[in-house]
């Protein structure tokens, strides 16, 4: 009886494993992987295509709307829909990038549950196939862009026919490239959960590298062979995470880093955040990886060389100045400087400054040997010319050059820090985990530095991904297995700036600025007052105003005698195509033209002196398109009252209005061409900060008496509109509205401080408030508070519209010395752009160039930007 029961269990046990193992060459068989042709860039891997393309398109629709704007990018997601409609089953599949020098190919591989169907399907959408020899592997080509096959219940597509060539002759020979040694150690098939698995494979990554590349230059081999990363899908995400492989020998690179433990990325609290990208290694001594790093270059048969670049000096000077981070950084940069560095934690080396000890004025020293943590992170021991450092804090930099340094160190101290932006920070947060090795790109920044040193068709589509905050690639080696992470991230809300045209750093810090454009010329001018009362004329590429005559007294810069008060105005004196800038001080008022000559018998001494600034008015023709006379009229409140200048400095004969202003701390004064009975007539409205208002005519006299005071609050103007209405804030910021008869009417009631301010947009009675942090729209008799901003101190504000009319909200924020401006359309805040500044001027110039030109003075920094 016992032996009849092992008899039983043998055979039982003999048909379990013959069993499992067809069952395991079933699974093998059903691997759709063994159909690519070798050496792919990489291969997406699912259980459900319709699936995919529906998670992409709708769940991901921030990202994926923002990666598709890419020619590219956007053919491969066509190509899989048209698969997809062909297919019109849920079936495994595989999708593969072969990517060379000057084409990228996809290539798939499909598991058909019902082949007689996807015939039919495609036999009715592509009638001129013909389907002979079908199963025999006939190579067919749809429309000249797609070929396809059938081989054991497999469709396999392809953009390439070369590529399905190559898949039918492994097929045949049985080669696949599961065979390779290092995909197998980390290679997963994906579940029946619908988990999407990519296969990166780097070699191919190194050498598309090598291709694109302008420059003949020595492009680091890849730290792993292969990466197996599961595909996580978010709104505004993609993760990749997973294992990587690496060939397991002496000489790779990798081992530099093997068994530390992993680390957060702090360096990047010390980086300006105008970067494009930086390279870091976390590491737990700088002896203990430079001593494997020397061992990775015996293993090379490059250690001589080492030896005869770096001598024991030069290695105690790291050894004892670098703690436990080192990177490479590159700058977003327009100046003439390199723009790469090498950064390293500081152990404890300490600043040098100049006999002043000015905290500006850091001692730039020079290497004795040569840059170690250069030659690491470039894995080149030959790339050994950046000699010149600083010690900043806790940090280290190395440059090429003096002048680079100094560049980097002015942009140090006089910009924001990465961690401290916004995107960055929740891009950090949400991303980027502890790593050894740690590579950090800026999409938005990369198309300038790029179209230098990629070849031309690489570049056409650079600004396509202007969302995207961050591409982050991350490896952690420990114990013979690396983890790897790739994170990309959309932010719908990131800047949409097209580009920083330019950024001028003046010797002092800037306190007026103020840009015009001359519309018959077609061009830009920004100008500038600094603390020393330097007053400056810049063109739209960023350079002075150039002068031809060589006279001392004219030209830019030139010096004023104090502060510009009030707003700047430009005026055509001379009634031609030619414009002029006006403005006053204290005791003057100025007219210059743009070559920085004073218009003749300029600069005027006022009557007496003044706290406010001037008003411009034009009663002939406010169009400048004209050339006809001009008829201008320049007030001023002086002595509390007004007084009435011609443009050439006179005081206007006739002028009635004696009436004294008390309390006026911020003087109001409008001029409406408003129409009666078929007449224009002018109305001027002065206000004082007491309510009473006055509507003059030219001369002077009354033109309508309101015999009551109007609400109105002293830190904010008022608004007329073309019917003569007066809009006006209240000291609590209630909105009223007061007509030519004296009728006041309450628009909106509000609770707000005396510090909100208050501003009316070109809609008839759509009005914009900011109180404390938060930013209300009044419209259509609602209230709505549209957005705040933390820690908010507003102190002027601005509002402009831009081509498909958007409003655009611009904010001066003082005390936190930013510059914010909120894109508002559609019943909500589109996008939040925050500058580091103190004052800003906006030209709002589309129906010519369909560009926004905002220009920024921080502190001794000029900055023009264009936005779109």
């Amino acid at each position: 009886m016992k032996k009849i029961h092992y008899a039983f269990l043998s055979v039982f046990l003999i048909s379990c494993l013959i069993f499992f193992l067809k069952h395991d060459n079933i699974i093998e068989n059903k691997n759709l992987i063994k159909y690519n042709p070798k050496n792919p860039t990489l291969i997406l891997t699912g259980s459900n295509l319709s699936q995919f393309l529906i998670k992409i398109n709708n769940e991901n629709s921030n990202i994926f709307q923002e990666i598709n704007k890419n020619d590219k990018i956007n053919s491969i997601i066509n190509h899989l829909h048209q698969i997809d409609s062909l297919i019109q089953e849920s079936s495994d599949f595989t999708v593969s990038i072969y990517q060379n020098a000057k084409k990228a190919n996809i290539f798939m591989a499909i598991d058909l549950k019902e082949i007689y169907k996807v015939k039919e399907n495609i036999k009715k959408k592509y009638r001129e196939i013909k389907f002979e020899n079908f199963e025999e592997y006939y190579i067919n080509n749809i429309n000249e862009k797609l070929f396809f096959t059938i081989i054991d219940k497999t469709l396999l597509i392809s953009s390439s026919k070369i590529l399905i060539e190559t898949s039918i002759n492994q097929y045949k020979k049985n080669i696949t490239i599961l065979e390779d040694i290092e995909l197998k150690k980390i290679y997963k098939k994906p579940d029946e959960s619908n988990e999407n698995i990519i296969l990166i494979n780097h070699d191919e990554i190194y050498n598309f590298k090598k291709d694109i590349l302008k420059y003949k230059t020595k492009i680091i081999k890849p730290i792993v062979k292969w990466s197996v990363l599961d595909l996580k899908l978010e709104t505004n995400n993609i993760t990749l995470y997973g294992l990587s492989s690496i060939e397991n020998n002496n000489k790779n690179y990798i081992n530099i880093i093997k068994n530390n433990s992993a680390e957060n990325i702090l360096i990047d609290e010390f980086l300006p955040h105008d970067i494009i990208s930086y390279n870091a290694i976390c590491f737990e001594s700088f002896d203990d990886l430079l001593k494997k790093y020397k061992k990775f270059l015996i293993n090379n048969d490059v250690m001589f060389s080492y030896n005869k670049i770096i001598n024991h000096e030069t290695e105690s000077f790291f050894n004892n100045t670098i703690q436990n981070q080192i990177c490479k950084v590159i700058l977003q940069s327009n100046q003439k400087e390199d723009n790469i560095f090498y950064i390293g934690r500081n152990k404890g080396l300490k600043n040098k400054f100049t006999e002043n000890e000015n905290l500006t004025s850091y001692i730039i020293e020079e290497l004795k040997g040569g840059n170690i943590i250069q030659m690491i992170l470039e894995n080149n021991i030959y790339n050994n010319d950046f000699k010149n450092y600083i010690i900043i804090n806790n940090y280290i930099v190395f440059g090429k050059n003096k002048s680079s340094l100094q560049y980097f160190m002015n942009v140090y101290l006089d910009d924001e820090k990465l961690i401290n932006q916004e995107e960055y920070f929740k891009y950090k947060t949400s991303s980027i985990g502890k790593s050894n090795l740690f590579n950090y790109i800026n999409p938005t920044k990369t198309a300038e530095y790029l179209r230098y040193n990629i070849n031309n068709e690489y570049i056409k589509q650079s600004g396509n991904f202007e969302k995207l905050i961050g591409i982050n690639c991350s490896y952690n080696y420990n114990n013979e297995i690396i983890f790897s992470t790739i994170s990309l991230q959309n932010q719908p809300n990131y800047n949409k700036l097209s580009k920083v045209n330019w950024k001028i750093k003046n010797d002092t810090a800037i306190q007026k600025i103020f840009s015009f454009k001359n519309p018959q010329h077609k061009t830009k001018k920004i100008l500038t007052q600094d603390v020393s009362n330097y007053i400056c004329l810049y063109q739209s590429d960023g350079n002075i105003q150039a002068y031809t005559k060589k006279n001392e007294l004219n030209g830019w810069p030139k010096k004023i005698g104090s502060k510009i008060l009030g707003e700047i105005s430009v005026i055509n004196y001379y009634n031609n195509t030619n414009r002029q800038i006006l403005f006053n001080t204290k005791d003057s008022l100025y007219i210059i033209d743009i070559y920085g000559n004073y218009i003749k018998n300029y600069p005027k001494k006022l009557k007496s002196n003044t706290n406010y600034g001037h008003t411009l008015i034009n009663y002939k023709d406010n169009n400048w398109s004209t050339y006809h006379d001009q008829l201008y009229r320049i007030l001023i409140k002086e002595n509390n009252t007004i007084n009435n200048y011609s443009k050439e400095g006179k005081i206007v004969a006739g002028w009635k209005f004696k009436t004294k202003l008390q309390n006026m701390l911020n003087p109001k004064i409008i001029h409406k061409t408003i129409t009666k009975n078929n007449k224009n007539l002018d109305y001027i409205y002065i206000a004082d900060n007491d309510g009473n208002i006055y509507i003059l005519k030219r001369n002077g006299n009354n033109r309508v008496k309101i015999n009551k005071e109007i609400p109105i609050s002293n830190k904010n103007n008022f608004y007329v509109d073309d019917e003569g209405n007066i809009f006006s804030s209240s000291i609590n910021g209630s909105i009223f509205k007061t007509d030519l008869k004296g009728n006041v009417k309450l628009l909106y009631e509000n609770n707000f401080t005396k510090e909100h301010l208050f501003i009316k947009t070109d809609n008839k009675e759509k009005f914009i408030c900011v109180d404390e942090n938060k930013i209300f729209l009044f419209e259509n008799n609602n209230k709505k508070n549209i957005y705040k901003i933390a820690n908010l101190d507003a102190e002027k504000i601005n509002l402009f519209l831009d081509d498909e009319k958007n409003t655009y909200i611009a904010i001066q924020d003082n005390n936190n010395e930013n510059i914010h401006l909120i894109k508002y359309s559609e019943q909500k805040v589109e996008s939040h752009l925050k500058f580091k500044g103190n004052s800003f001027s906006i030209i709002n110039d589309l129906n010519n160039d369909d560009k926004i030109d905002i220009t920024i003075s921080n502190n001794n920094y000029i900055i023009n930007y264009s936005l779109k």
